[in-house]
């Protein structure tokens, strides 16, 4: 089963705001949530491929 995830529990692991992500996501550019009652959740495994993706390598 997936590790699932809510927007602040994002904003407290990772340090991504919430209203940030909240922005993103309406514009379709995160991960999908599964919505469970009025709480959308997310699958901590694509959060981190997502982060990943994001990630910019700086050359030294």
């Amino acid at each position: 089963m997936a590790k699932l995830v809510t927007y602040s529990q994002i904003e407290n692991i990772w340090g991504l705001k919430k209203s940030t992500l909240t922005k993103l996501y309406m514009n379709g550019q995160f991960i999908p949530a599964i919505k469970i009652g009025n709480r959308n959740y997310f699958d901590v495994e694509k959060l981190e491929e997502w982060i990943k993706s994001r990630t910019v390598q700086i050359a030294s």
